[in-house]
């Protein structure tokens, strides 16, 4: 089986379930009948142009995302976010008891976090471009790889 059709079916599943509707539903609102709609789910059939513009509209999504691009991250982070939100709704009453200096504090404390995961997510992007423009991503028994391997360890670095 084809990749991108892997790809495509993984996402229509996974941005029905995300609509938090059925198949039935998903199907309706295409305009086919679910067991249509079930055997692109399930790989027996590949949807036509067509269906696939609708679900794109359907979902929000380009063309291209829902062919290409794996949308199991989008998955896990709507969970976090779900999860996130529960846990907030914990923790407000008690933040709204707080002294206007502890919230303060509190907030400089969420404001440095998100500044260094912008500063980390960054130089992920930075060193991912420069990985990608040199081609320098080293497989594991390459002459580099191994160098790296037998260079010496930090004084502080555990031996086994």
């Amino acid at each position: 089986m084809n990749q991108e059709f892997e790809i495509l079916q993984a996402n229509m599943k996974i941005l029905r379930i995300l609509s938090d509707c059925s198949q039935e539903e998903t199907a309706e609102k295409l305009h086919i009948s679910r067991s249509t709609y079930a055997s692109y789910e399930a790989g027996f059939r590949t949807p036509d142009l067509v269906i696939l513009q609708k679900l794109s509209r359907l979902y929000d999504v380009s063309l291209s995302d829902l062919v290409y691009l794996p949308l199991d991250d989008l998955l896990y982070s709507q969970l976090c976010i779900k999860q996130n939100l529960d846990l907030f709704s914990e923790i407000l009453p008690l933040y709204e008891n707080l002294s206007p200096s502890a919230k303060n504090r509190i907030m400089e404390k969420i404001n440095a976090l998100r500044e260094g995961e912008k500063l980390l997510t960054s130089l992920h992007r930075f060193c991912t471009f420069q990985l990608e423009k040199t081609g320098s991503a080293e497989a594991p028994g390459s002459p580099n790889a191994s160098e790296s391997a037998n260079s010496p360890k930090p004084p502080n670095a555990s031996r086994s």
